[in-house]
């Protein structure tokens, strides 16, 4: 039986999709064919039209795997390959979203059953840039293909050398960026996302690189900063700043230990994020000293990146651990990160090996998405 629902005006008929909200454009004298025989002046309110495959209320179905937003289906179509140029999205009068294809010269709305769709829908992940996080599996190709064959035990250019090629500067603005990253996931809600970042990149590192901080600039303030005298009274110039020895303690060291303290244990996101981005931008001495990259930092960045790669590839690119299928491979690559916890290191490792099970070819993909 046809929901039939009376609209203000008692002798204008609408025809509304239940499911995305769009309404169907009639004519004033005409008809669309959905079982009766309608025009605007037919009287009949507005009609619900049934939906092929939909035997239940719009808000009593499963949730789809497809993005709710028009826009952000359209993107996804794009993704894997799909010409796009012919497709719109449009918004119903009651704010539900739908996608529209022009062809030959009539504009077909897109099922949520349109074969389409399949694209998308094949790995059962619908490709968002945002949270894939590309960008992680691009650097991480990059770098492996940068590396040249083992001598005495290691690889030549070894990610570990590429990565400190960075930088000490770019260690703490990474931090800084994640953390902020972080927040937002956590203020939002999002915490499966939060939790596989922040298993990684935490306050137990940032309190392992301020120990290290405080630990390589003091050696760098003992054996490289030279004695000078003020009056008669020894001081030293630490990163342009002159201190007197008997301050050195008290006017660098203490902020440090302060911090220290406020960070060891913290569970808050944001205190975190407002901690780390003070110390970077206000605290932390630059010039003239180039200390090396923490080590639980490195190691952090080293397991964050072969994890994330590997998501994306059982993801997004059907591969799998051997003899696992898509959801196993998965639980499996989440069992690794734990049992590797603050060993990230060895996270590079199952990732030449996943590669290799794979038959991926790092060059040839890249040549792909280049292509792309």
């Amino acid at each position: 039986m046809r929901k039939i629902v009376r609209n203000q005006r008692e002798n204008e008929t609408k025809v509304v999709c239940p499911k995305c909200g769009v309404q169907f454009a009639i004519a004033d004298k005409t008809h669309v064919a959905t079982g009766v025989v309608i025009g605007k002046d037919a009287g009949l309110g507005t009609i619900h039209p049934e939906v092929v495959g939909q035997d239940k209320p719009a808000s009593e179905q499963s949730e789809s795997k497809l993005p709710s937003k028009a826009s952000e289906r359209i993107e996804a179509l794009r993704a894997v390959g799909v010409d796009v140029s012919s497709f719109f999205a449009m918004t119903g009068a009651n704010g539900g979203e739908s996608v529209a294809a022009l062809k030959d010269g009539k504009l077909t709305i897109l099922s949520d059953d349109d074969p389409i769709y399949d694209a998308i829908l094949e790995g059962g992940d619908v490709y968002n840039w945002k949270l894939a996080r590309r960008w992680v599996m691009s650097q991480m190709f990059h770098m492996l293909a940068n590396e040249g064959g083992m001598m005495c035990g290691t690889y030549k250019n070894s990610i570990t050398n590429q990565i400190r090629q960075k930088g000490y500067d770019y260690m703490w603005k990474q931090m800084e960026e994640e953390l902020h990253a972080q927040m937002k996931m956590h203020k939002n809600g999002d915490m499966e996302n939060f939790n596989d970042r922040n298993h990684w990149f935490n306050a137990d590192v940032v309190y392992d690189m301020l120990c290290d901080y405080r630990y390589q600039l003091h050696l760098y303030i003992k054996h490289e900063c030279k004695v000078k005298k003020c009056e008669g009274r020894p001081y030293k110039r630490i990163c342009g700043k002159n201190v007197y020895e008997f301050d050195i303690e008290r006017e660098i060291f203490k902020p440090i230990e302060e911090l220290k303290k406020s960070v060891k244990g913290l569970n808050s996101p944001a205190v975190l994020y407002q901690l780390v981005r003070r110390f970077n931008r206000e605290m932390r001495l630059t010039r003239s000293w180039k200390p090396r990259q923490s080590a639980a930092w490195l190691d952090a960045y080293k397991g964050s990146g072969a994890f994330f790669t590997m998501q994306n590839l059982i993801r997004y690119h059907k591969c799998r651990f051997e003899g696992m299928d898509k959801e196993a491979s998965y639980s499996c690559l989440k069992g690794l990160a734990n049992e590797y916890r603050g060993e990230g290191w060895r996270m590079i490792g199952v990732l030449r090996q996943f590669l290799e099970d794979n038959d991926i070819n790092i060059e040839k993909k890249m040549a792909e998405w280049r292509k792309k």
